[in-house]
């Protein structure tokens, strides 16, 4: 893999990340790592404290150097060209790097000066990006975290980079803070088409933000998916509100397509004679044989699945009117990413 790195990175990709591994100490602080960033995606590392997502981000910018393993930048390699490597990134690794005493414009024109650029008007409008305008020429002791973290950012952009990287972005921030960086992101991404990569354990907002996601544990990245990927391969339960509860659990109890069902209370348990709330399990279906089954693969094998959950979804509910039981609501019900996490880590720390 690391050979074909070598002889011709994909021009699609703005970060190409190979066999990333580095030990210090007699401890192997990330192993194996591997992924890539393509122009206009952006890219979110999740794990709780300790997984190994700020060494990768620190390799990646050559602030550590790897015991093994590749990165490539916009298609250069950073081991044999660093520099080149460099420019075409820029970063906001922990807490913003900012001279509080100075103002916003002396912060960024101080960084612009160091990258050679000397392009006032392409600075303001920089700063009309982030949405610092108004107050570009205030100290920066007087800003908000949020605005402190768009200041940073904005340094960051200085020299029209082709990936960005962010270290905990949405740390301290209140909710309109976090809302605000991540629609500023998706923007960058979607109208500059610029790479992003983000680290986070704050998984709510990742779920805003990230066209892909991986989950990193014990200095190993464990999977990469599509962010909608993950979530529908998850949608395997139903939401149902019902009512007389006691009859519509006997008819849940009797039929052999529902795996498995749970009742939610909304604070004290309603008797047995009123509504109930529940999240319902199918069980999967034997997979009919087929002499194409190969073909059956990928975006068809997926609609396959979605009608047959329609079936079974459709079959539920005509049984429940069938005996009386009134449904309320009936709607696939998508987990958050918190609990899918929960599952996930949990599953990967179960021993083989």
């Amino acid at each position: 893999m690391v050979d074909a790195l070598e002889d011709a990175p994909a021009m699609e990709d703005v970060l190409v990340v190979e066999g990333l591994t580095k030990r210090a100490g007699g401890r192997t602080l990330i192993a194996d790592v591997s992924f890539r960033i393509g122009a206009g995606e952006v890219f979110a590392l999740l794990g709780p404290n300790g997984a190994g997502k700020t060494t990768t981000m620190r390799a990646i910018l050559g602030l550590v150097r790897p015991t093994a393993g590749e990165v490539a930048i916009a298609g250069r390699l950073l081991r044999r060209e660093r520099k080149a490597a460099l420019a075409a990134v820029g970063s906001l690794i922990e807490t913003p790097a900012v001279y509080p005493f100075m103002s916003g414009w002396d912060n960024l024109w101080h960084v612009a000066r160091m990258r050679g650029v000397f392009d006032a008007e392409a600075l303001r409008a920089l700063v009309a990006q982030v949405g610092l305008s108004p107050r570009i020429r205030d100290p920066v002791r007087t800003y908000s975290l949020g605005m402190r973290q768009r200041l940073a950012i904005a340094m960051a952009l200085v020299g029209r980079p082709k990936l960005l990287v962010l270290d905990e972005p949405m740390n301290g921030l209140d909710p309109p803070g976090m809302l605000e960086l991540r629609r500023f992101i998706r923007r960058l991404a979607q109208e500059e088409g610029l790479g992003v990569l983000l680290s986070s354990h704050l998984l709510g907002e990742v779920e805003a933000v990230a066209d892909r996601i991986g989950l990193m544990l014990g200095g190993r990245l464990l999977w990469t998916a599509k962010a909608a990927d993950v979530r529908k391969a998850a949608v395997r339960r139903f939401r149902l509100r019902l009512r007389p509860a006691a009859r519509a659990e006997q008819v849940l109890k009797a039929l052999p397509f529902v795996a498995r069902f749970e009742r939610r209370h909304e604070g004290a348990a309603a008797p047995a004679a009123e509504i109930g709330d529940y999240l319902v399990w199918f069980a999967e279906a034997a997979e009919e044989e087929s002499p194409d089954a190969e073909k059956q693969a990928g975006r068809r094998a997926e609609r396959l699945a979605e009608r047959q959950e329609e079936r079974q979804a459709a079959a539920l509910v005509a049984a429940l009117v069938s005996v009386g039981v009134e449904v309320y609501t009936a709607a696939p019900d998508v987990p958050p990413l918190e609990e899918l996490f929960r599952s996930w880590t949990a599953a990967s720390r179960k021993p083989s």
